[in-house]
């Protein structure tokens, strides 16, 4: 699934120099960076500059010349995508890491993704940073400072969070009291400054892990993503769940003062036609064509990319219409239903997004404005999903957070996203009602074609 992958939320379209360090699941992040990565078909090295247990089920080169280490990494990595490195062997069951200065030759001669795993915790969801922690690559180009949603009202003893002694220094917290949401907001800085000082080129993705076990998840990471919007050099805070088939639940863009990412829009141009007889999208109206009308709504609403889903012979795949914001990709499988041509659009998302807006490419009549409300709606209250509504009745097109595209992923046939619907949660559904009876209509046969041309 490449639409809400792990890396492409923290941007990675590219082999770069990642450094994660902090607490509440350092191993887990790393592992599942390269699992998506190396399924992508990218190249990976892990590694470590302090000392990890060797990693099962991935070839592991230990060598303490960094020449040598280079060399043999790259004859692994002609079999198979993944590898890890160490210098020396330890007792126990762990590996020495590399020297930080390694890190900008190996990622430079491998030519692969080189991820770092900087710092230890024993297993706590977070830590206080001893004088000599972490140890970050001063060539990374993206570091992530990482914590567990676990440390909320944990007590700051050796039990429950790792230093506590440093951690009440760095946070003002009181040892052996409970952490709050204020004393993670403040180690978050902490940790992005500590990083930053290191590593001052880099981009600092904060991660807060386990976002799952938060009873009213929105109130907390709204919260902390505010907090975290004045942080120098902070691109964006992460909330993740790894037991999750999706492991992001929520983005918000620190450069845009911790907005949610943008509601991007999939629009369903796929289907056969057969009520109509002919390529129905392809019918003029108002200047353009009824799928050109339709993109050209959506594009007055407030979304970010657009992707159009269309039948493999489709005119779009190779003249699409005058420059717009959005993409073209093709539903090889659309005889399916529309339930393919919703995976075909999960699978051609390549900017991060927070939600997307499913809308059908035979509705022209729906104006920008119902887009536009549905996305706002969403906004105020990010639930699973939102939809509109007209005189109580709902209708297109369907928004749905990125927690549920896996769900989405696993529909068949022609049904939609309202199956879905009907299995979620009432209170996670907003249902927006509007004053636009287009939301109940589709362009199914000659006859309402002929009512668009003759209102």
């Amino acid at each position: 699934m490449s639409g809400p992958a792990l890396f492409r939320c923290l941007q990675l379209d590219r082999p770069a120099l990642v450094a994660v360090y902090g607490a509440g699941g350092k191993t887990t992040l790393l592992h599942r960076l390269a699992g998506e990565l190396a399924g992508a078909g990218e190249r990976v090295v892990l590694t470590t500059t302090t000392r990890i247990y060797r990693p099962e089920g991935i070839p592991l080169v230990v060598e303490s010349d960094r020449r040598k280490a280079a060399e043999r990494i790259k004859n692994v990595l002609e079999k198979q995508n993944v590898a890890a490195l160490g210098r020396h062997n330890l007792p126990g069951g762990k590996i020495e890491g590399i020297d930080p200065g390694w890190a900008a030759p190996l990622f430079r001669e491998t030519g692969a993704y080189l991820l770092v795993e900087a710092d230890g915790a024993r297993g706590l969801p977070v830590k206080g940073f001893a004088p000599f922690e972490p140890v970050i690559p001063a060539a990374s180009d993206l570091i992530i400072p990482l914590a567990g949603l676990d440390a909320l009202g944990a007590r700051l003893v050796e039990e429950e969070v790792h230093r506590p002694d440093l951690l009440a220094r760095a946070t003002g917290a009181a040892c052996g009291g409970r952490f709050t949401i204020g004393d993670l907001s403040r180690w978050i800085g902490h940790a992005v400054s500590l990083g930053a000082a290191q590593a001052p080129q880099a981009r600092v993705v904060p991660v807060l892990n386990k976002a799952d076990l938060l009873e009213y998840p929105r109130t907390p990471v709204f919260d902390l993503a505010g907090a975290a919007a004045g942080l120098p050099g902070a691109a964006q805070i992460v909330f993740t769940s790894f037991r999750e088939r999706s492991p992001v639940q929520f983005t918000f863009d620190l450069a845009a003062g911790g907005a949610l990412l943008p509601v991007c829009s999939i629009v369903l141009a796929a289907g056969s036609a057969s009520r109509m007889g002919r390529d129905k999208l392809s019918l003029p109206l108002a200047g353009k064509t009824v799928l050109e009308q339709t993109v050209a709504q959506i594009s007055r609403a407030d979304v970010g990319e657009i992707i159009v889903i269309v039948q493999p012979g489709s005119p779009w795949l190779k003249n699409p219409p005058a420059a717009g914001k959005y993409t073209v990709a093709a539903n090889p499988d659309y005889r399916e239903g529309i339930a393919a041509s919703i995976r075909a659009g999960l699978g051609a998302l390549r900017r991060p997004a927070q939600a997307l807006l499913f809308a059908l490419g035979d509705q022209p009549m729906i104006p920008a404005d119902a887009y536009r409300m549905l996305v706002e709606s969403y906004r105020r209250s990010p639930g699973l999903a939102a939809c509109p509504a007209y005189n109580g009745k709902r209708g297109n097109p369907v928004l749905f957070d990125r927690r549920v595209w896996p769900q989405l992923e696993e529909l068949t046939g022609d049904t939609g996203g309202k199956r879905l619907l009907d299995k979620l949660p009432p209170h996670e559904v907003t249902l927006v009602e509007m004053p636009y009876r287009e939301i109940l209509s589709d362009l199914d046969t000659p006859a309402d074609y002929e009512s668009l041309l003759d209102p």
